[in-house]
């Protein structure tokens, strides 16, 4: 247990490497294309390895991506063991993540502008987390995304046009890490509702199954 809450410790933060915060305001001066981005890992269930490898492997893939992306990774949030979906799990790095984002630098002062998972429902999964991501996320004109399949930059009239329209979010492809091990991954749609299979909402559901009901009585109706 000592060791997995040493792997977290770790995972958490900011990054080792990352230079001090003056030197990376005079990066930004000298290049204001450049992306500083913050990332998040979370695993439900860690409770049969207990070595915290699921987070370990996200951070993993996010770090290499950001470097493809020439993005800056500034402050990595990590909750390990807590589910989503499960409205009295408080997400403590979750939280922590919204307040930074909402304010637009993390608590040590550095810019964000974006975020990366390796998929939306590593974020959220309720829709009330949705809705409160969302809001924090759109804080600031010029967000990016990114996940080890791709990045996008976003606006936030953009990102509410997604958002509305349940646009699909590409997931990392299953396969191992290379710690030989299988990375915590699924498919998700960026604003859908989390808490509906296939991103469908509950407003859509209902009212195709209603449809269905009325086709088969107008077929009873017409055979008696």
């Amino acid at each position: 247990m000592a060791a997995r809450e040493e792997v977290i410790s770790k995972l958490r933060g900011v990054p080792a490497d990352l230079p001090p915060l003056a030197e990376v305001l005079a990066m930004l001066e000298a290049n204001p294309g450049m992306k500083c981005v913050i990332c998040y890992a979370r695993i439900s269930d860690d409770a049969r390895a207990k070595d915290a490898h699921g987070i370990e492997d996200q951070h993993r893939e996010l770090s290499d991506k950001a470097r493809e992306f020439g993005w800056l990774m500034v402050h990595r949030y990590t909750d390990n063991d807590k589910s989503a979906s499960k409205e009295n799990v408080i997400r403590d790095d979750f939280e922590q993540m919204l307040v930074d984002l909402a304010a637009g630098k993390t608590a040590g002062g550095y810019p964000v502008h974006g975020v990366m998972a390796v998929n939306d429902d590593r974020l959220y999964r309720r829709p009330g987390d949705w809705e409160r991501y969302l809001r924090a996320f759109t804080a600031h004109e010029g967000r990016c995304t990114g996940t080890p399949t791709g990045s996008r930059t976003s606006t936030p009239k953009a990102s509410r046009s997604r958002a509305s329209s349940e646009s699909r979010c590409r997931s990392l492809k299953p396969g191992r890490s290379s710690a030989g091990r299988e990375p915590v991954t699924a498919t998700a749609r960026f604003g859908a509702s989390p808490s509906l299979p296939g991103g469908r909402s509950a407003g859509r559901m209902t009212r195709s199954l209603f449809g269905r009901l009325k086709q088969r009585r107008s077929a009873r109706l017409c055979t008696t």
